[in-house]
């Protein structure tokens, strides 16, 4: 069984469009992000930009073994990645609020 989360994160209106580029950045570095998964037990994440009159949302959605030990791996990760992601939440995160599940279908 795995658990699954989505998030809805405002950037910050100065850090937006910065926010953005680094997202797009990731897609570069898909090596690593693959390390961070896997050191994580994130089976699958997907991030989604919503431009929303003069605000930026990050959807984040995350199918984990377990949520809160992709947490903890992560906030205990030394890995380069991890460390910038952390920095990147701390500049760029205005808030964010966890969206309500409400069907989730998977096929073997």
């Amino acid at each position: 069984m795995t658990e699954i989360q989505c998030l809805k994160i405002r950037f910050r209106r100065d850090k937006a469009e910065e926010a953005v580029r680094w997202v797009h950045s990731l897609k570069e570095r898909q090596e690593e992000v693959a390390e961070l998964l896997d050191a994580e037990g994130i089976r699958v994440e997907s991030l989604f930009i919503e431009r929303s009159g003069q605000d930026v949302y990050l959807y984040q959605y995350v199918r984990a073994k377990s949520l809160e030990q992709a947490y903890e791996a992560f906030m205990k990760s030394q890995i380069p990645i991890s460390e910038e992601t952390r920095q990147f939440i701390d500049e760029m995160w205005e808030d964010g609020q966890s969206l309500e599940l409400l069907v989730d279908f998977e096929r073997p």
